[in-house]
């Protein structure tokens, strides 16, 4: 559901057809990274309206586990697919991000930025929790 604070209906609509084809065609399984239809379906389609990138604001130990202005983070980490350290760059929106490591579930429902992804089952949030 991340995925809809930065995307109309429509684009996400075509991104989950898109994914739909290949498993039924046979080339994919619901398990695969479909990281590269985000950046080709996507990113084509972004709404700036819906979403509003800001910097990191950390404290002075650079320990803050509270967000005052969203980062941007790793959508392959969410599903455990990312080898990467965090702060790392990919392309996101048709620009070149630097991502981070940190729940996206827990960044937009407390604003916290806590280092699990949002499948992990230490994620409050999580449906397997």
């Amino acid at each position: 559901m991340y995925l809809s604070s930065a995307y109309n209906f429509p684009v996400l609509r075509s991104y989950y057809a898109a994914v739909l084809r290949e498993i039924e065609l046979g080339e994919k399984s619901w398990d695969d990274d479909f990281h590269y239809l985000e950046l080709t379906i996507l990113n084509k389609n972004f709404s700036s309206q819906k979403y509003n990138k800001s910097k990191i604001n950390k404290n002075e130990n650079n320990t803050s586990d509270t967000v005052s202005d969203s980062p941007w983070f790793c959508p392959a980490f969410q599903r455990n697919k990312c080898s990467l350290k965090t702060g790392h760059t990919v392309t996101l929106k048709g620009k070149l991000r630097v991502v981070h490591h940190i729940c996206a579930t827990c960044l937009q429902k407390d604003k916290r930025k806590l280092e699990h992804p949002e499948c992990s089952s230490t994620c409050p949030y999580s449906q397997s929790a």
